[in-house]
């Protein structure tokens, strides 16, 4: 999981509670946790959680998923996969942002990146 890896390289000494000890939802920790942390690069000076409508979808890719693996629900439409995807990517590029990789800003769609500096 790319939080958890986050995780582990912001805080090296958190590497063996990251990888052995159950975690919260992935929502918490990038709401709760993440700016927490200590980044290598910040939005405005502030280690902001994805947007609100990043985390709308991810809940919902959670949602979905759980359905498919728990009762054989049916894979989502490639419209809701592609949004899917899309939150995914932005979150994973801001994640890379936060290790250090500040040209991975630039990866990120201007959509999230405009909810991210208002």
């Amino acid at each position: 999981m790319a939080v958890k890896t986050t995780i582990g390289t912001l805080v090296p000494n958190s590497n063996w509670l990251v990888e052995n000890v159950p975690s919260p939802p992935v929502s918490r920790l990038l709401i709760e946790y993440l700016p927490t942390l200590p980044v290598g690069n910040t939005v405005g000076g502030k280690v902001l959680p994805p947007p609100k409508t990043t985390m709308e979808v991810i809940k919902k890719a959670v949602t979905i998923r759980n359905r498919i693996a728990h009762i054989g629900a049916k894979a989502p439409s490639d419209d809701t996969l592609d949004e899917i995807l899309d939150a995914i990517q932005d979150t994973l590029w801001l994640l890379d942002y936060y290790c250090g990789h500040a040209w991975a800003y630039e990866h990120i769609s201007n959509t999230t990146r405009q909810e991210l500096e208002s």
